[in-house]
């Protein structure tokens, strides 16, 4: 495949209209819905390139690009199933009867998030209040930044960004920013979705966990009046619908997300609640180290435990 970095707006279009009878064969695209697409493309990476608008604290979904990504994943993900229902359910109703709930979820596509609420918007009726914790790729990435407007979500500098800009001009802005973000975690009830490795994982494996992500639910839990419960969850098939893509600051995201996306099934899967208030005392590489092993439980494999493998566990 040839790399091609980005460009003007005129030749990211231009490419894609050339891309669009591939795709549309990928996706069994019919003639009018490849025409629906073609619109929609124009119309949502047109914002993208030309739109001066910067991400804030709390990121917001334009209409073009929730129209655009609902309809590619109501023909990426081809079938899905939900395991742990039960455990879905429970996590609900604790957050109906004024708890929080953290889930917290494995990592391995740029394309996570849309593809979780897609499925859960299936399966439940009223919708879901779910507010993904994302970091600082999100602003750097156009082709992220696409789809993070299609759920709601918050930023979050992590502490390894933080430490390299000690002493710089970010570093107070990063702080602040920071600061924002987890007072409004403090402050609105809603269901936060983590992603506890800090980043997706090329090699279809957990990773270790960053335990400084445990900060949220003691933030989030801090008035000392409010349950927390974490839920682990892991998500299967998404990197087989669109696979991790290349960070290269000279190749265009978009480029190879047309070139890569294909349809594919989807296995979302909930374990047993972790209660906060079992964990809340115990060192963060500890608690992290349980919730990731949660999580591992759920993956079909030994190989995708990576680091979490049931021998490791059990030494």
């Amino acid at each position: 495949m040839e790399k091609k970095t980005a460009s003007a707006g005129a030749d990211i279009l231009r490419y894609m209209m050339g891309q669009l009878p591939l795709l549309s064969a990928r996706l069994g695209l019919g003639p009018e819905q490849s025409e629906e697409l073609k619109c929609l493309l124009e119309s949502a990476y047109h914002r993208e390139t030309d739109s001066e608008e910067k991400p804030e604290v709390f990121m917001g979904s334009t209409a073009e690009s929730k129209a655009l990504v609902g309809f590619l994943m109501n023909r990426l993900v081809s079938s899905w199933s939900i395991e742990g229902q039960d455990h879905l359910q429970s996590a609900l109703g604790h957050h109906r009867s004024g708890g929080r709930v953290v889930f917290m979820f494995n990592h391995i596509g740029n394309v996570d998030p849309p593809i979780v609420n897609h499925i859960l918007k299936a399966v439940v009726e009223s919708g879901l209040p779910m507010v993904w914790v994302a970091g600082r790729r999100v602003w750097e990435s156009p082709f992220l930044r696409m789809f993070s407007r299609c759920v709601d979500m918050v930023t979050v500098f992590s502490e390894k960004y933080i430490r390299l800009a000690f002493g710089t001009a970010d570093f107070p802005m990063m702080r602040t920013h920071n600061i924002a973000a987890l007072r409004w975690m403090k402050k609105y009830r809603n269901l936060l979705c983590v992603f506890p490795q800090g980043t997706w994982c090329n090699t279809g494996q957990l990773t270790v966990g960053v335990p400084s992500v445990m900060a949220i639910p003691r933030i989030v839990s801090d008035d000392g009046k409010t349950d927390t419960i974490i839920v682990p969850c892991y998500l299967e098939g998404a990197d087989t619908i669109m696979p991790p893509l290349g960070r290269s600051e000279d190749v265009d995201e978009f480029y190879l997300f047309l070139e890569a996306i294909r349809t594919g099934r989807i296995v979302l899967k909930f374990g047993e609640p972790l209660s906060w208030n079992d964990l809340k005392d115990v060192p963060p590489e500890d608690s992290m180290y349980t919730v990731m092993c949660r999580i591992a439980d759920l993956a079909p494999t030994e190989k995708a435990r990576g680091p979490y493998a049931y021998s490791l566990r059990q030494a």
